[in-house]
């Protein structure tokens, strides 16, 4: 019964490794989301107030949605997490 639970634990911890590690070699990170936006509106990292970026997939495509706060407004992103390309761009006019 001992060993079962070792071999167990053993494969969960393999799989969750694995995960991980696919993870990172599969997807571009949130610091370069943020890069990705900041290059692309041609910004310095002071000049956003605020970041909100989650991971999605929608649709079976792995993607990145970010809502950054620059200049008192809001703007939304829809970035590709494979290859960071912009996918959205957005802003909220209020």
């Amino acid at each position: 019964m001992k060993k079962t639970l070792i071999i167990i634990g053993t494969i969960l911890v393999i799989l969750l490794l694995s995960c991980f590690i696919f993870y990172k070699l599969a997807f571009i990170s949130k610091s370069e989301v943020k890069d990705i936006i900041l290059k692309d509106q041609n910004l310095e990292s002071n000049e956003v107030s605020r970041w909100k970026i989650e991971f999605n997939v929608e649709d079976g495509l792995f993607e990145y949605e970010v809502e950054a706060y620059i200049n008192r407004k809001e703007h939304e992103f829809v970035i590709d997490a494979k290859t960071g390309e912009i996918i959205l761009h957005e802003v909220d006019v209020r």
